[in-house]
């Protein structure tokens, strides 16, 4: 706990340092810009230091999305992209859609081997 408050510490003072920088950073663009552009007043820079989170069990993941999808604070494409970091809107929704047909699919098949032969169509085409 001791590390926590540490690094609590630490990042209310480099939120105090990144402000500071950034002035520096708006009169020095200023001063040396050749494009007659001055970065607005208002302007402002802001880092946004990751939470740290303690490992859950996936159950606890699990009701921490489904509650979140069923009040409206997130989607399932959202959960897409937060399990899988490397996906970009357009692909979890493209893999969102995919997963929702080929689900609608299998629900639908109830006899034996019904699943391996729509699988395999989908595979060869």
């Amino acid at each position: 706990m001791e590390l926590l408050e540490k690094r609590e510490d630490a990042v209310e003072f480099f939120r105090v340092k990144e402000q500071e920088l950034f002035k520096v950073m708006k009169a020095m663009f200023t001063y040396h810009s050749d494009l007659n552009y001055k970065i607005p007043e208002d302007a402002t820079l802001q880092v946004d230091f990751q939470d740290i989170e303690f490992p859950k069990e996936p159950a606890e993941y699990r009701d921490e999305w489904e509650w979140k999808v069923s009040k409206n604070l997130a989607t399932w494409i959202d959960y897409l992209m937060w399990s899988n970091p490397d996906l970009n809107q357009a692909e979890a929704e493209r893999i969102f859609n995919e997963n929702v047909v080929s689900n609608r699919t299998l629900r639908g098949l109830g006899q034996p081997g019904a699943v391996r032969e729509a699988i395999t169509e989908v595979v060869e085409e």
